[in-house]
């Protein structure tokens, strides 16, 4: 029974490590990822885009999730592109049928100075990926803190039982540790 108790120990600290190292790690992916949407959506110049491809990745656990090859030109008559922009399953639903695009072109803000996808957000898309950046934040805060107050929970617990003296030991003289006595 206690070889059970000190595995499961053993694997609860290992996933509250995980969760006080993780969450917060998702929580600032998704607060640089609120920044960018943000200011793309702040300083950003309005476009429309051709849908040049796109590509669905299914996952085993995560679902399916959709990405598209854009081009357009910007102000100056450049032309300019961006690789494998995410796009959320409810925009995803109104642009594909199965495997075909059904939409030649979507309406895009991107900033002049910034080339690729990191300047570029789907106008019809910031609600949801505002709102899923949103929930990594607060998602990533809770699990970070949960793993924090845990690692404090079982460490502590665990260090004070370890380093308890045995009671039944108690009011008997102490003797040396060395070989035994002929």
């Amino acid at each position: 029974m206690g070889s059970i108790v000190n595995w499961v120990v053993g694997k609860l600290k290992w996933l509250l490590i995980i969760a006080a190292i993780g969450g917060p790690v998702s929580a600032f992916i998704g607060w640089q990822d609120v920044q960018r949407v943000n200011d793309v959506v702040a300083k950003g110049q309005e476009a429309e885009a051709t849908i040049v491809s796109a590509v669905r990745k299914k996952g085993r656990r995560s679902g399916t999730s959709y990405a598209v090859d854009l081009a357009w030109k910007d102000d100056k008559g450049a032309d300019r592109t961006a690789e494998e922009v995410r796009v959320s399953t409810a925009l995803s639903n109104r642009l594909f049928r199965g495997d075909r695009i059904v939409v030649d072109t979507v309406r895009i803000k991107y900033l002049a100075d910034s080339p690729g996808k990191a300047g570029v957000v789907l106008v019809d898309d910031i609600k949801e990926e505002l709102a899923l950046d949103r929930f990594m934040m607060i998602g990533g805060s809770i699990v970070g803190l949960i793993g924090l107050i845990g690692c404090g929970f079982i460490f502590g617990l665990f260090a004070r039982l370890r380093s308890k003296p045995d009671e039944s030991l108690a009011g008997q003289p102490r003797t040396p540790m060395g070989p035994p006595a002929a």
